[in-house]
């Protein structure tokens, strides 16, 4: 499963040149004047929205954009912590990026990393999943 926003501004989509591959559900940062795919320690960069498709290579993509009230969901994964409970929510996370090249199992948030761009809203432990709001801090605006 890959990264999704569960409320998205379906009236904004945006077209971007790609700094290379990326893949569907994936974070896209602003790097120079390219969007590429967000990487651990993804809070030092500045957050586009999600890849709506795949690229082979650098070309001209679309992403949805991040707004205020945008929500995403994903599956989450952890070494020293493997499951969240209500004391997390509100928590921020980071994302941690697969060494794979798959497209579905490319990002995933990271429990163990509490220094992202990224608040706990929400979680289903028995799906692993996670619901986070982008923090402005760290997205396009």
């Amino acid at each position: 499963m890959y990264l999704k926003i569960q409320n998205p501004n379906s009236k904004k989509i945006l077209k971007v040149y790609t700094g290379g591959a990326v893949f569907k559900g994936c974070v896209a940062v602003l790097s120079s004047t390219t969007a590429v795919l967000g990487a651990a320690s993804i809070s030092t960069g500045v957050m586009l929205g999600i890849f709506l498709e795949d690229q082979d290579t650098a070309s001209v993509g679309l992403i949805q954009p991040f707004s205020d009230d945008s929500v995403v969901e994903g599956i989450y994964t952890g070494t020293s912590k493997t499951s969240l409970t209500d004391a997390d929510l509100g928590k921020v996370i980071d994302i941690v990026v697969s060494t794979t090249t798959t497209a579905n199992d490319t990002q995933k948030f990271n429990l163990d990393d509490l220094a992202g761009p990224f608040q706990i809203v929400g979680y289903d432990n028995d799906a692993k999943k996670v619901w986070c709001k982008p923090l402005l801090s760290c997205r396009y605006i």
